[in-house]
């Protein structure tokens, strides 16, 4: 938030400025959304992979399931 206010007084578009309950909202911005996050609990069928990348990496969530088949042991 002091960013943008900084911003604005550099760009000499106001000169004070005081930021109401109201505001805050709109120099916040979304809501930063992290939907790869490890669940607090086990579930049955979910398992929690990690991959990485040269450049970082992260987790992932695999679901599983059953299915009817054969077993083929070579």
């Amino acid at each position: 938030m002091a960013r943008k206010v900084a911003r604005q007084i550099a760009a000499g578009d106001v000169t004070k400025v005081e930021v109401a309950t109201a505001d805050i909202i709109k120099f916040a911005g979304r809501a930063t959304v992290h939907p790869e996050r490890a669940a607090p609990e086990d579930k049955v069928g979910i398992a929690t992979g990690m991959y990485y990348t040269p450049v970082g990496g992260d987790i992932m969530f695999v679901e599983v399931s059953v299915m009817r088949g054969k077993v083929s042991c070579s």
